[in-house]
């Protein structure tokens, strides 16, 4: 747990995991956005009082709770080598190592009930309205490069209702499916030409859409229920 999470940011975190349980979305949203801002705040404060000095008086130990709290540490290594001899380890022998590393990294956390996990057969297909396919088409930002195979932006955002009856109907087929076809994967990736510049991928509005609407959907408890880990 970071230095700065005190217990009024803690009582915050567990109200919010409690709404999430419960899938009281608007007080989950809520706390989410308290929660968000109070961390700011803390961390502000904290680094304010306890950091910022450290940085003249003295910077090993200002290096070393930036660390702690980035959650960076030159201890955390994982080896596949023998260390006797330097050969590299079997593939058990590495897979137990792997899986004996990520034990180590999780032990402080909660362990996870499964009086909140879902079975398989209790999910229910996602069904895409039409409503919110035309709202993603709308929302397309026309100065952005098109992908492969498209059109200009500024036409599908113009024409984003009578394509959003067709669309719809091939997103739904392919949830139902559970496969999309090779085209909408189709992407466009520019090489990196310079050391400070991201290589740039472009991705047809096709993928794009039922991508962003499926992540828009509330995720299963099965795949995420502590959210301490992402602060």
């Amino acid at each position: 747990m970071k230095p700065f999470i005190i217990g009024k940011i803690k009582n915050l975190i567990l109200k919010r995991e409690r709404a999430y349980t419960k899938s009281d979305q608007r007080d989950y949203k809520r706390l989410r956005n308290i929660v968000s801002e109070e961390i700011k705040k803390a961390k502000k404060t904290f680094y304010a009082k306890k950091i910022r000095p450290l940085r003249s008086n003295d910077p090993k130990s200002w290096w070393s709770t930036i660390n702690k709290i980035c959650n960076s540490s030159k201890n955390q290594q994982i080896f596949l080598t023998n260390p006797e001899n330097g050969e590299p380890l079997t593939s058990s022998e590495s897979a137990e190592e792997i899986n004996n590393y990520l034990v180590n990294s999780t032990k402080d956390y909660v362990k996870i009930s499964d009086d909140h996990l879902i079975t398989g057969q209790s999910l229910t297909l996602p069904i895409v309205s039409r409503a919110s396919v035309e709202k993603k088409l709308n929302q397309i930002n026309v100065k952005k490069s098109a992908g492969p195979f498209d059109p200009p932006q500024i036409i599908i955002k113009r024409f984003c209702k009578e394509l959003s009856f067709p669309l719809t109907d091939i997103i739904n087929t392919s949830f139902r499916e559970k496969r999309f076809g090779k085209i909408w994967k189709a992407y466009n990736c520019c090489p990196k030409v310079k050391p400070k510049v991201k290589p740039c991928r472009l991705q047809p509005w096709r993928h794009r859409v039922p991508q962003r609407l499926n992540m828009t959907k509330k995720t299963t408890k099965c795949l995420i229920y502590d959210l301490r880990g992402s602060l």
